[in-house]
């Protein structure tokens, strides 16, 4: 049985060996999409829909305009706009059908998964793949969780590098009803 220092470090290792796998010219191409957009759509379901919604609070704090796809205030996706959709099987239905509807609009579309061949990269103009075997691949999901987590926090950095934004910017768009 392990102890909990033990599975702290190995849900770690486990998720810092899986960002390191992430290909270079995917995360620089994605920091450009999410520069370039007008608006930035989040979509996932489950714990993946967690972890994009996290993302999208961040960029909204950089000021970047976000929805998260099933808000009630969430408008329709354009062509000038981008979705960022997370499904780390890939198979997931309703990221799957958000992919193809923002497709057909003509808007770009992030897909970020561990499976380059399942339906939901079909629709992607721009594939994140993750090098998970699949998201039970620790106990509970947890280095999928993590990888997304870092995942998204080094896009943050290299998006507000891009924009020229400071840490106090984002103390600045915090939220204030809290």
């Amino acid at each position: 049985m392990n102890t909990f220092r033990e599975r702290i470090k190995t849900e770690a290792k486990a998720a810092l060996a899986a960002c390191a796998q992430i290909e270079e010219k995917d995360l620089l191409g994605s920091v450009d999409l999410i520069v370039g957009a007008r608006r930035v759509f989040f979509a996932g379901a489950g714990r993946s829909g967690l972890m994009v919604q996290a993302f999208a609070m961040r960029l909204a704090q950089m000021g970047v305009i976000a929805h998260v796809v099933g808000d009630v205030t969430t408008p329709k996706i354009e062509r000038d706009d981008l979705l960022i959709v997370c499904s780390v099987s890939g198979k997931t239905p309703g990221p799957v059908l958000w992919a193809e509807l923002a497709s057909k609009t003509g808007a770009p579309v992030i897909a970020v998964t561990s499976n380059e061949n399942a339906a939901l990269a079909r629709f992607s103009s721009h594939l994140m793949r993750l090098p998970l075997a699949d998201k039970n691949n620790s106990a509970l999901g947890t280095t999928m969780e993590l990888v997304l987590h870092l995942l998204w926090d080094g896009l943050c950095w290299s998006v507000m590098d891009r924009l020229g934004i400071t840490e106090k910017d984002l103390l600045n768009n915090h939220a204030n009803l809290e």
